[in-house]
Order: C-alpha cells, then structure tokens, then sequence
C-alpha cells in the first residue's frame, strides 16, 4: 500500500529521482552485494525446482508424483528462507544509506522523495541480481540435473531446460518480496531526525508490527493444532499410516517454527544476544566485551545476519528429527524403517539451496557492512585498541552471531521435540523417547562462521594504521 502510494504521488519533475538512485547505485554497490548475492542464488534455486516440476510433471503415475512432492517441497524450504533473506538484505543496504538519505533531505529532498529513491534502488539491486541468477539457471542445469540423480529422481538425466515463461515470474516476485522488506526500513530512514543518524550510523527503530505478529500467532497455532493431531492418532493404525503421519506433523512444526522464529524473532536477537555472551566477564576479555557492544550496537545488521541462518538451521534440524522420530516409530512396531526421499542426496537436493541461500546472505552481509566496521574499527585504533584485540574482536563477534543462530535454532529443536515426544507417547506410541540432534546444526554452523569470517576478513585489512577516508 506505501509502496503503491508512493509511486502515484510522483509528479513528472520527480522522475530523475530514478536516475539520482541509479547514479547512487552505481557510486557505492558495497552496501547492495547481500541483496544482488542472495537475489541471484534465489532465482537460479527458484528456476531449478519450478523447471524440474514442470518438466517432471510431463510424466505419468508415481514418477511425475514423485517430481510434483519435490519440486513442491524444495520450492516452499527454499522461498521460506529466502524471504527472510531478502528482506533482512534489503533492510541492511537502507540502513547503510542512512546517512546518504540524511545528504538529500539536507539538499531539499523531501521525505517522500528520499522513500521513493530508497526504493528504486532496492528494486535495481533485486532485478538485477534475480536477472543474473536465472540466466545462470540455464548454464548450471547440467548440474542441477546431476543433483537430482544423485537424490534417484527418475530418468532426472533426461530433463530439457526449464520453460523461459519461468523466468520473468521470478524476477518480478522476488522484485517485489525486496520491496516490500526494504519499504519499512526506508519509510523509517526517512523519517529519522538527521540529528540521531550523523550521530550514530545504527539508528534502529524496533517498532511494533501487526503483521509479524499476527504470522507468528498463526504459526503458533499451527503447531498446537499438529500436535493435538499426533495425540489423536490411534496406536492401532499401521506403520505405513502412522509414519505418514510423523511426517507431516513434525515437518509441519518445524516449518512452522521456522515461520515463527523468521517472523517475530527479531524482536529478541538483541536481548537472547546480551544474555548469552554475559557468560563472559569484561575483565576476562576486552575483545570479547567490545565484540557484544558491537553486536548490539549494530542490532539491525546483527538481526539481518541471525534470522535466515536460525531459519534455514530450524529446517534442517527439523528434518533430521523427523527422521529419527519415523526410526523410533518403526522400531516400536518392530519393523524395518525404509524412510523415501530422505537418503543424502535427497537431503542436499531439499536443503541444500535452502542453507546455501543463508551462507550467501551471511557472506554477502559481512562484505556490505565492510565499509562501517573498517571505520568502527579504525576509530576503536584511535582510542588506544590494538591490532591484536581487532583482530580478536571481529572473530568473537563472528561467534557471537553464529552462535546465536545455532543456540536459537537448537532450542526450537527442543521445544519441537519435547512437545512431539509428549504427544505421542500419550498417543499412538507409549515407548517414543525423545531424539537428541545430530552434528548436522553444527557443522552448517561451522561452515557458515567459516563463510562470515572470511568474508569479515576479506574486509578488514590493513587495520594497523587508520586511513583518512574511514573516519568522517
């Protein structure tokens, strides 16, 4: 509705707004690499599973079904992480433009012109990226095609190129899920006082949003509602039936958790953050305490970073657990487990696009925000920091927002698992027992503090001498 209204009170003198965003665009692409990465990767995943369903549906009986569930199924995982991840991207280029926005409204621009810029230059960096990824979906179908054989989709080999109507699909739906996560954080970039945003360049505004919270109440309700379900299975039913039924009821809440920690959780990033690395006293570790001031300082660029990764490591404990929950159901009828579609190539072909997605928008974060952290650190330098607690302040702020992720996403787990556990042992199986994780979360965690390291580093060289451009 804003973006809309904005659009149409634009009058014909305030067009070259576009070409103001467009040369802003072109001045400074750092803080827009999240939002162009995660945009491409999106649309090439997206490609790949709209393209396999298409030309997988062309067959008949269990083959094309099997095709349909996949296709169906990868598609859902991966537009649920990826909108958090655009969103959480476009939230974080507005927010590295503050000051850029505080410039034009100084020069005159008005606050709904300054909306309007931020906007067109969210809807740039999408296209443009969602572009990229969806020509790159035509090189790489040799190897998606790879991928789906390895996960024993039939006659996968044999797939042709996904249909080019796919395509201009993909571009204008993710255009618009950036817009609309960016369309908040401009609306509020705009209104901040220019005052607050020259002094600090992490002006968060928490406000209260009916929306999230009404996805999260639903989602909430979602997961009463399946385990009311698990509970009324009846212990007659065969293993067939009730290992159906595991399967949707424990995939459904671990989707819905994932809905729920996507929606409302950034509204508890920064105080779960404050709690959990009090654990370590100042006077243990000065680097340590800079590194959770940081954190919280920059808690909108922290929240960007923590909610997709929770996301997409919700889903794949989520997954991991049904399939130890389908085991201990099956060892309970005494008969053998022959789980379908959960074999690893099926899990890389579900999760795979979903967790790289979070890995690309962690890195992605790490290399925009670059530009902020080498003046933070450069000024931290001034004030009598060495080389060393820099250092050592950038790995421990790297733990710090992995860490978060994979302590959130391991109590979704067993929140999701007790409740699962205590439905069904007073339902259809007496003899369930609670099933503990398995290494999976920690190594994505591993490869995902690796991915926003580097990255991190990537950025922050040099930082034994202060430059004359990283303080203003």
């Amino acid at each position: 509705m804003h973006t809309r209204l904005c659009f149409r009170k634009m009058r014909s003198t305030d067009w070259p707004l576009v070409r103001l965003a467009r040369k802003e665009l072109a001045k400074d692409l750092a803080p827009w690499i999240a939002l162009a990465f995660t945009s491409a990767f999106t649309a090439m995943g997206v490609s790949f599973y709209i393209g396999s369903l298409v030309r997988g549906s062309g067959f008949d009986g269990q083959i094309g079904q099997a095709y349909v569930e996949s296709g169906s199924t990868g598609i859902v995982l991966l537009i649920l992480v990826s909108v958090f991840a655009i969103s959480s991207s476009s939230r974080v280029a507005v927010t590295l433009q503050r000051r850029d926005i505080v410039v034009w409204r100084l020069a005159g621009v008005s606050e709904q012109q300054a909306k309007i810029v931020a906007l067109v230059e969210i809807s740039i960096a999408t296209a443009v990226g969602t572009l990229v990824g969806a020509a790159g979906a035509f090189g790489l179908w040799p190897i998606w095609r790879l991928v789906l054989h390895a996960a024993d989709m039939p006659y996968a080999l044999t797939l042709g190129v996904p249909p080019l109507a796919v395509f201009p699909i993909v571009v204008f739906a993710l255009s618009v899920t950036a817009v609309l996560g960016g369309m908040k954080a401009g609306r509020q970039a705009a209104n901040v006082r220019p005052v607050l945003v020259l002094k600090s360049d992490s002006v968060a505004v928490r406000r209260f949003s009916w929306g999230s919270w009404l996805v999260g109440g639903l989602a909430l309700y979602l997961i009463g509602y399946l385990l009311f379900l698990a509970n009324r299975t009846s212990p007659h039913s065969s293993i067939t039936d009730i290992t159906q039924k595991t399967t949707f009821i424990y995939l459904g809440t671990a989707l819905a958790y994932a809905v729920l920690v996507g929606s409302v959780g950034k509204y508890f990033v920064g105080r779960f953050l404050r709690v959990w690395t009090a654990v370590v006293p100042k006077r243990w570790s000065k680097s340590w305490f800079l590194a959770s001031r940081q954190s919280e300082h920059d808690l909108e660029i922290s929240t960007a970073l923590v909610i997709p990764l929770t996301v997409s490591l919700v889903l794949v404990t989520g997954v991991f657990g049904y399939v130890g929950q389908a085991q201990d159901a099956a060892r309970a009828f005494g008969v053998a487990f022959a789980g379908k579609g959960i074999d690893i190539g099926g899990l890389v072909q579900l999760l795979g696009l979903p967790v790289l997605i979070s890995l690309i928008n962690a890195g992605g974060i790490a290399i925009a925000t670059g530009a902020k952290k080498r003046r933070d650190a450069s000024m931290l330098f001034v004030l009598g920091a060495t080389k060393r607690q820099l250092y050592s302040k950038l790995v421990f702020e790297s733990v710090m927002l992995v860490g978060t992720a994979l302590l959130i996403s391991l109590m979704v787990y067993f929140v999701n698992g007790l409740g699962f556990y205590l439905a069904v042992r007073y339902g259809p199986i007496p003899d369930a027992s609670f099933i503990w994780p398995s290494l999976t979360p920690f190594v994505l965690a591993l490869l995902g503090l690796g991915i926003f390291l580097v990255s991190s580093l990537s950025t922050h060289r040099r930082l034994d001498y202060v430059q004359s451009g990283d303080i203003k």
